[in-house]
């Protein structure tokens, strides 16, 4: 299996210069997206007959990888159209307000677009459909809730060029949603043109393929691709197109050293707003938010939590003033709730610079209960720290991460997300540089106040210190010495 580009042309020059669309290579069949081939899918009836026969009429060459950085060209042939109903049943309106990335500017990627599976063959008057599909789920593996957080691999070409020609690029998978989980969210950083492009586990396993690229949200920048998950949606083909087609079980993959969904991440919705929340005591019910998710205030009394698509009433007891470094409130709930819920782990020593790590939260559309299962997740480092005071990591983080957890690999709780980094001149945030309020300021007095039940142990959150104030409004406060050489 391998990531190969199709082109058209009628020679290796005419090749060179043509538009290209990625696919995956399996044995002798080739797999894409329609997203892969916008230019030409544009405009065309949505009738898979027509697609077909279209696709039939024109001349279509893979580029191969060859030694020494040389490429093959051969002719393929269109053999299949599919409209996936998996597809097409789950996009609906979750998408109506994200942008997806496209080099074309006089051609969108709509849903109808996004619903076509092709495939191809090497061979001209291959005409059985069914074992060629069957020879493509015997190759693939499925993707399963357990799985967020594993760390996948794409090999795409960048902008087209051959000079980028399957380029390697590392991320983890974020959340699975969908019918059937037919859909994943993934972190790994991609360009124009790569679409089409397969995401394998890092062991080589066939995962997905790239349905497309995210860049704008109501005016926020945003660092996620969208995935078709394989399996779910070639088993469906199959029933579809075979009544007689025996499909085996498939056993899945997992690196992680614990399970991200077992953990109690929430999310927070106030009337006009939604964030997320960590359950940081299981027994007394306390679960630690950001103060502008609930207003900056405790007036607001009562908040919405919601946890694997049920909802609860939390208390706001605690909420730091706006005016004040840390954005921190304090919510207790009914602790009968989480009894099942994995509590994080207190960390054992600070985080450090450079340490790899997660973000959990709530971002984008994932609040939307019919969509997705639980929390995303992404993947980064500790890029700076400020003992007690703030950790900046390049984890990923959108609107709604607000209040969720930075946590190690093994479960340790290092913090709660509180925001990005912004341009205000070009209304702008940045979403790989985000801040985070270290979990030894607000550990503490959660722990002190789950033995006293005195709300001034949370007072020491309401800090006037000028250089944590400076800290948190990125300014400059250290002078410079000078140097005695």
């Amino acid at each position: 299996m391998e990531s190969v580009l199709l082109t058209q042309g009628s020679n290796f020059s005419d090749d060179l210069n043509a538009d290209k669309y990625a696919a995956v290579k399996v044995d002798n069949f080739f797999i894409s997206t329609g997203s892969a081939f916008v230019s030409l899918l544009t405009d065309i009836e949505d009738d898979c007959r027509i697609i077909l026969n279209k696709f039939q009429e024109i001349k279509l060459n893979a580029i191969l990888p060859a030694e020494e950085g040389n490429f093959l060209i051969h002719p393929v042939y269109c053999i299949a159209v599919h409209r996936s109903q998996l597809i097409t049943s789950s996009f609906n309106d979750d998408f109506q307000d994200i942008e997806f990335e496209n080099s074309l500017p006089n051609y969108k990627l709509s849903p109808n677009i996004l619903k076509i599976i092709l495939l191809f063959s090497k061979y001209k008057k291959y005409d059985n459909v069914v074992e060629a599909v069957c020879q493509i789920y015997e190759k693939i593996l499925p993707i399963t809730n357990k799985m967020i957080g594993n760390p996948v691999v794409v090999i795409s070409t960048p902008f087209q060029h051959l000079s980028l020609f399957n380029a390697y690029s590392q991320g983890i998978i974020c959340n699975i949603f969908g019918k059937d989980d037919c859909m994943f969210l993934t972190d790994v950083k991609l360009s124009w043109h790569c679409e089409g492009s397969p995401v394998f586990s890092i062991y080589g396993d066939l995962l997905g393929i790239i349905m497309g690229i995210f860049t704008w949200s109501k005016g926020e920048w945003i660092g996620f691709s969208l995935a078709l998950n394989l399996h779910p949606i070639i088993k469906s083909w199959l029933k579809s197109i075979s009544k007689f087609c025996t499909l085996p079980e498939k056993s899945i993959f997992c690196t992680n050293d614990f399970d991200i969904q077992s953990y109690g991440i929430v999310i927070v919705s106030t009337e006009h707003k939604w964030g997320s929340g960590i359950l940081v005591n299981r027994t007394d019910g306390i679960i630690i938010t950001c103060s502008h998710v609930i207003n900056f205030s405790v007036d607001t009394r009562e908040v919405l939590v919601e946890y694997k698509r049920k909802s609860y009433i939390a208390k706001v007891i605690y909420a730091t003033p706006q005016d004040l470094p840390f954005d921190i409130a304090v919510l207790k709930i009914n602790s009968r709730n989480f009894e099942q819920v994995t509590e994080f782990k207190q960390p054992t020593l600070a985080a450090q610079k450079g340490e790899a790590v997660y973000v959990i939260a709530y971002p984008l559309f994932s609040f939307r209960k019919n969509t997705v299962k639980g929390p995303s997740v992404t993947y980064g480092h500790v890029s700076n720290v400020y003992p007690n005071i703030m950790i900046m990591t390049s984890c990923v983080t959108n609107s709604g991460a607000s209040g969720g957890a930075l946590v190690r690999p093994n479960g340790e709780l290092l913090g709660v997300v509180t925001n990005n980094i912004s341009i205000p001149s070009k209304n702008l945030l940045i979403p790989h540089i985000t801040a985070v309020i270290p979990s030894s300021v607000f550990l503490e007095p959660v722990n002190k106040f789950c033995i006293t039940k005195d709300l001034k142990e949370f007072e020491c959150l309401k800090t006037l210190d000028n250089n944590i104030k400076c800290i948190w409004q990125l300014t400059q406060f250290n002078k410079f010495i000078k140097s005695k050489l």
